[in-house]
């Protein structure tokens, strides 16, 4: 598994050579707002964007869809399925019935990966001293949230939904609790003008390269 950073804009033309067949998904880093901001992670098996969930800390689910970062752009909040989808297809564990961390199984790859790409998350540790990445959770009540939460222990990725109770609300603002958002790749497409200009720039270099043999 490999942590790939791509302009969003040069998505539509590179999105044919991403890896396929994989046992799991290459998660890839995208730019959202701004160049280089890495504020978005594809997984390339549900074609899902998730936003960074470490960069939406100390924000509520509702200052989240109102902000002008992110209000209006097809975003929705992850249920327990979707949350649970995009770690499985990252390769990690989930917590084990006894709710203990499923060590043995997480993926090594999985753990490093999903961490570089959260890399400015604020962890809040659990009463074992573990810390874990949280964001809140759309389990299905209303307008009651939980939270749901991944760890990098031991050269191991786990992950767990459904847990720190279901008092949480749209408005609960945490300074460790960001919030598990995505929306659907497919619907955003890269723009005519900047894919003109990428295929310019594709036919420049290899035309060069001709003329170099």
């Amino acid at each position: 598994m490999a942590i790939y950073k791509t302009n969003k804009f040069a998505l539509g033309i590179c999105a044919s050579f991403l890896v396929i067949g994989a046992a799991h998904a290459t998660l890839v880093e995208q730019d959202f707002a701004t160049a280089g901001d890495g504020l978005l992670i594809l997984d390339t098996i549900s074609n899902r964007q998730w936003v960074d969930v470490s960069h939406t800390t100390n924000m509520s689910v509702n200052q989240f869809f109102n902000s002008s970062i992110y209000a209006g752009k097809g975003f929705h909040l992850g249920t327990t399925a979707d949350i649970t989808s995009f770690f499985l297809n990252a390769g990690a564990a989930a917590v084990n019935s006894n709710g203990g961390m499923n060590l043995l199984s997480a993926s090594h790859n999985a753990a490093v990966l999903l961490n570089a790409l959260m890399e400015h998350t604020s962890p809040y540790a659990d009463s074992g001293g573990n810390q874990w990445i949280h964001g809140y959770e759309n389990y299905g009540s209303g307008t009651n949230l939980t939270i749901a939460r991944f760890i990098d222990t031991n050269g191991t990725a786990t992950f767990d939904t459904g847990t720190n109770g279901t008092y949480w609300t749209y408005d609960s603002i945490h300074s460790a609790v960001g919030v598990f958002a995505w929306r659907d790749a497919s619907s955003n497409v890269p723009e005519p003008a900047s894919l003109a200009l990428l295929g310019i720039g594709l036919v420049g270099l290899f035309g060069s390269r001709r003329k170099a043999k």
